[in-house]
C-alpha cells in the first residue's frame, strides 16, 4: 500500500479544501435534491460520457450502481470550471449481505434537468487519499500505483 509522501502539507491542503467546501456543499446538496425530484418526475436526464462508460467497466460498476448512487448518495465535492458546475456524489453499493463498496460519481450539471456523468471512481483503490469513510480527501500527493 502506498502512503502520503507529505502528511503535513496534505493536512494543510485538506483543511483549506474543507473550509472552501463548507458553504458550497449545502448548495450542492440542494442541486442534487432538485435533480432527484426531476428524475422521479420523469423530467431528469442522466447522460454518461464515453469516459465514464469506460471507467464503469474498468472499475466494475453497473449502470444500476451509478443510478443508485445518484438517487441515494450525498455531495462530497463541488467545483466550477468555466461556468460549468461539477459535483461529486458519494455512496456505498451493496456487494453482499453486510458488505458495501464505496463509489464516487463525478457529474457535470448542464441544467437542473440534465446531468452528465464525467467519471466514476472507486476511492478504495487509493485509500491513503481519503478519510476512513472515503468522504474527505486527505492526501493530495501525486502518487500513482
Amino acid at each position: 500500500m502506498t502512503h502520503c509522501r507529505d502528511p503535513k502539507q496534505c493536512a494543510k491542503k485538506a483543511f483549506n479544501r474543507e473550509r472552501r467546501l463548507f458553504d458550497r456543499l449545502s448548495f450542492a446538496e440542494e442541486l442534487l435534491h432538485e435533480f432527484r425530484m426531476n428524475l422521479l418526475e420523469g423530467q431528469g436526464v442522466l447522460l454518461e460520457s464515453f469516459h465514464s462508460e469506460r471507467r464503469q467497466v474498468d472499475r466494475l460498476y453497473s449502470k444500476r450502481d451509478i443510478r443508485s448512487a445518484i438517487e441515494e448518495g450525498w455531495a462530497i465535492d463541488y467545483s466550477e470550471f468555466e461556468g460549468r458546475i461539477e459535483i461529486t456524489v458519494m455512496s456505498y453499493i451493496r456487494v453482499s449481505l453486510g458488505v458495501y463498496r464505496p463509489i464516487h460519481v463525478v457529474c457535470g450539471i448542464t441544467n437542473p434537468k440534465l446531468w452528465v456523468i464525467i467519471t466514476v471512481k472507486d476511492p478504495s483503490e487509493r485509500p491513503w487519499r481519503w478519510d476512513e469513510k472515503y468522504e474527505k480527501k486527505i492526501c493530495f500527493c501525486n502518487i500513482e500505483v
